[in-house]
């Protein structure tokens, strides 16, 4: 496939998230590939592309043909969800209020770990919390990260991604701060614990 055709199936796709998730690219209907293998498929041709080119080159020209992913320093995009609680978690209910966002994928034991750790280090503050569940409401594990976390916690559940795509967050563990003006501050994987909760930290002192 020819550079420029391949990198334009990747257009309007978070960055950080090109290789391990793409909505746009797909290998034909009816008799196309399963979810599971185009998903290799997927990850196979990001890999063999870096390979070939190099993750800097990979990224710069994913960002050059118009991938997109969240940036520190802009402000929160527009996103409507209802948690589990009924209430409803947006872009401008938000503002105002200091808000993290973790993305977390409760059958993967480092990014439930991960979130239940984040979500605890900000308990107890006027900082408003929301994980963003990439799972089914009926699952084992998504039950009991449900339970880990303490009520004050917006939980919404994002089977598809369709709440992750609006933030550009789709993979798994992944913290967003955002100011009190709705300025994104931070965007890192969740699996930098040490990071983030020195950001946390720092953070949290801010007025």
């Amino acid at each position: 496939m020819e550079l420029d055709a391949y990198l334009a199936k990747w257009k309007n796709v978070p960055a950080n998230n090109a290789m391990l998730d793409n909505p746009i690219l797909d290998f034909g209907q009816g008799g196309g590939f399963g979810p599971s293998i185009r998903a290799r498929l997927r990850d196979l041709s990001g890999s063999v592309f870096a390979g070939q080119y190099g993750m800097d080159r990979y990224m710069s020209e994913l960002i050059l043909k118009g991938a997109r992913w969240l940036k520190v320093g802009e402000a929160l995009p527009e996103f409507t969800a209802t948690s589990l609680d009924g209430s409803t978690v947006s872009t401008a209910q938000a503002r105002g209020h200091k808000l993290i966002i973790m993305g977390s994928q409760p059958t993967c034991g480092s990014c439930f770990d991960a979130t239940v750790l984040t979500m605890s280090e900000a308990r107890g503050t006027d900082v408003e919390r929301a994980v963003v569940v990439f799972g089914n409401q009926q699952d084992d594990r998504t039950k009991a990260l449900i339970g880990a976390l303490d009520k004050e916690v917006q939980v919404i559940i994002d089977p598809d991604k369709t709440v992750g795509r609006q933030l550009y967050v789709v993979t798994s563990p992944w913290v967003v701060l955002v100011d009190r003006q709705g300025i994104v501050r931070l965007t890192i994987s969740g699996y930098e614990t040490d990071a983030i909760a020195k950001a946390l930290k720092d953070w949290l002192a801010l007025p």
